[in-house]
């Protein structure tokens, strides 16, 4: 447990990159990402408050208390109240965040294909048709029926190992095509860049979680860990805690402690 001079020490190195309007990285990259024509679900004001609704989650799955006895062992009566905590933490999974979120949120964090896409050609034969849509739903995969369609009007004549928009797309580019397939093109580089943004938004949420002054630094690094256990499992984010590790290994008590440099692994 970190003495008083030691959490000074700690907050003081807090560089507060979770607050998207100060963190010039971000906002470079992301103006540059806008200029490009990208447009996203949620503004700035809405992602920042996603930052902090999620940090907010984690706070109230884990509460001081609890962490109080798991981390420090601390003496507390178990009577059937604080057994609950324990109850209802497990229960706070991704699902539950999601049921707290505004759809857009929830949107913005499974970044989802969702809609229809539109191929076009041009006639050949008066009978020919010259557009077809496909149905593509929130995972990325196609409609069976649809994909049969493109076969039967003579857009594809082979559709084996096509189940996926990017397997479409994939066949397409890679075979002779009259076929305008633009908007399939466009729609797989926008959910690149959604997951893009969405990625660099929550590699934010760790170091919001870790520098709350609501609780300590040992709490804020528990919480830190499940967030990141909890988005890699269910989005794949491919975070670590290898910057989480060498914040909390920093010799605080030392008052030349904030001129180390950090390296930045999210």
């Amino acid at each position: 447990m970190m003495t008083g001079f030691e959490m000074d020490n700690f907050y003081q190195l807090d560089k507060k990159e979770y607050i998207l309007e100060n963190n010039l990285e971000f906002m470079k990259w992301y103006s540059c990402f806008v200029k490009e024509g990208f447009q996203s679900i949620l503004n700035l004001e809405q992602m920042q408050n996603l930052i902090e609704e999620i940090a907010n989650f984690f706070e109230i799955k884990y509460p001081n208390r609890m962490l109080e006895k798991i981390i420090y062992g601390v003496n507390i009566r178990l009577d059937d109240s604080f057994k609950d905590v324990f109850m209802i933490s497990k229960l706070f999974d991704i699902n539950q965040l999601k049921y707290r979120l505004h759809h857009d949120k929830v949107q913005f964090l499974e970044c989802s294909y969702g809609n229809v896409i539109s191929l076009e050609k041009e006639k050949k034969h008066l009978f020919d048709l010259d557009k077809v849509s496909i149905r593509v739903f929130s995972d990325g995969t196609l409609d069976k029926f649809d994909l049969e369609f493109l076969q039967i009007s003579g857009f594809l004549e082979d559709i084996s190992g096509i189940d996926r928009i990017e397997n479409l797309f994939g066949r397409l580019e890679s075979i002779p095509t009259d076929i305008n397939y633009s908007e399939l093109k466009k729609r797989i580089e926008y959910h690149k860049n959604c997951i893009d943004l969405r990625d660099r938004i929550l590699s934010l949420v760790p170091l919001k979680i870790l520098y709350s002054e609501s609780s300590n630094p040992d709490f804020g690094y528990f919480r830190a860990k499940s967030f990141v256990r909890m988005f890699n499992k269910e989005y794949g984010t491919g975070f670590n805690l290898q910057q989480l590790d060498q914040i909390m290994a920093i010799d605080y008590s030392k008052k030349d402690c904030g001129c180390r440099k950090l390296k930045k692994v999210f």
